[in-house]
């Protein structure tokens, strides 16, 4: 089933912390930007280059704050500009399979 808006509207915020969803594939090799592979649902995504470094730190242990700080340093951008830009492509990335809040989301070969 797919989450829905209001769904991840209510429950992904600045406090998530969210992972990367087993199985989906980086491909990162191409020349100015990155394409995810979601193999359950065959669903792809193009990552910029702020895109991949956002992916590169959902990492289960950090909140979407921190990522926002983070990707606010990397990129000298006032972090009242980017902290919702974040938050929406990672609720983008949620609604598309691609990262999950916590372990029980993670698909398996029962839930496929």
């Amino acid at each position: 089933m797919i989450p829905s808006s209001e769904i991840i509207k209510n429950t992904i915020n600045s406090n998530t912390i969210l992972t990367h969803l087993n199985d989906v594939i980086l491909i990162d090799d191409l020349e100015d930007y990155s394409v995810l592979f979601q193999p359950y649902t065959g669903e792809t995504m193009g990552l910029n280059q702020t895109g991949l470094a956002i992916w590169e730190k959902i990492d289960g242990k950090s909140s979407m704050e921190e990522i926002s700080v983070t990707i606010s340093n990397k990129f000298d951008i006032p972090i009242e500009i980017i902290s919702n830009d974040i938050l929406e492509f990672c609720k983008k990335l949620y609604r598309r399979f691609f990262v999950v809040k916590d372990k029980s989301e993670q698909m398996t070969e029962t839930n496929k």
